[in-house]
């Protein structure tokens, strides 16, 4: 899924980027939220930088993932932050400010692949089943349609998904 990912086009993932950025702007959960956190994307991940853009314009407060330690931790940014590469090559803001994960509204969070019960795989390290617990926060994964499968094993610690948005769909499940 990563190859394929990867193999977009620039004008392929920009296009297909905008279709799911609107998707997510239209939502009631999104356009209601006032504290999202969401990914920094690299190596074709579904883009985010316009919806960083939209939240700061919407005056919604923003957080990013920042991996430290062999967990994630929620900081704050903001419109002038500045921003350095860090873990796994992953863009982080320069300077932190932690955010207690109880106070986020709504959480876009990647995946390589999820399927249609709201299941992801991740990059394999569990850092984001190990955050998501710590919030209430409704949780939004983000893919193109083509990395959406019918099923992916899941595990107890994984953590699914209330909401899948792809250049195609929108998939809310009920999760307990």
């Amino acid at each position: 899924m990563i190859k394929k990912r990867e193999a977009l086009s620039v004008d392929e993932h920009t296009y297909l980027s905008r279709l799911i950025f609107e998707k997510l702007v239209s939502l009631p959960e999104y356009k209601n939220s006032r504290f999202i956190m969401t990914y920094i994307s690299f190596r074709n991940e579904v883009d985010t930088k316009n919806i960083i853009k939209d939240a700061f314009f919407n005056n919604k407060r923003v957080a990013v993932p920042i991996t430290m330690g062999g967990k994630i931790i929620s900081s704050e940014i903001f419109s002038n932050s500045v921003f350095k590469i860090g873990t796994f090559g992953v863009s982080e803001p320069k300077e932190i400010f932690e955010v207690d994960p109880k106070i986020l509204d709504l959480i876009i969070v990647p995946g390589n692949t999820f399927d249609k019960h709201g299941n992801r795989l991740g990059y394999g390290k569990g850092y984001y089943d190990r955050f998501l617990p710590k919030t209430k926060a409704v949780k939004i994964g983000l893919c193109y349609d083509f990395n959406l499968v019918d099923e992916i094993p899941v595990s107890d610690n994984d953590i699914p998904m209330d909401i899948i948005i792809t250049d195609k769909s929108i998939l809310r499940f009920e999760v307990d």
